[in-house]
């Protein structure tokens, strides 16, 4: 896993963000794509945890402190990054389950994007 360094956050997020009753589930359009390529240019499209490649495409907003127990942290630039997106099942198979969706609403103790947590001196 890599330090992630955070950038600024996109002006159309901002925007998004000053109207009223925004919520992440109303994020869409302009918004939403600003976000995620943000997001993937300040990881180099990379996933925030297991570092495979990925694109617009096929990437998911990951919230590190989960949504459903962190509501006022929902659209908070610092706490969301690019994680991969599930695998397509062939042929009816069950899909795999990637990084964002197997963490589901579990904390984790270290943040990628948290310069104190340093998980590149604490994760291989």
């Amino acid at each position: 896993m890599l330090n992630i360094e955070k950038g600024v956050q996109p002006k159309e997020l901002i925007a998004f963000k000053m109207t009223p009753g925004a919520s992440y589930a109303g994020l869409g359009g302009e918004a939403a794509q600003a976000l995620k390529k943000s997001l993937l240019a300040e990881q180099g499209n990379l996933c925030c945890y297991c570092m495979r490649r990925i694109r617009l495409d096929s990437m998911k907003v990951e919230h590190w402190r989960p949504r459903s127990r962190y509501p006022a942290e929902e659209l908070r630039y610092e706490n969301l990054l690019a994680a991969c997106e599930d695998s397509k099942p062939a042929h009816g198979a069950p899909s795999e389950q990637c990084c964002d969706t197997h963490k589901a609403d579990r904390g984790l103790t270290y943040n990628p994007a948290d310069r104190n947590h340093d998980v590149e001196t604490r994760l291989e």
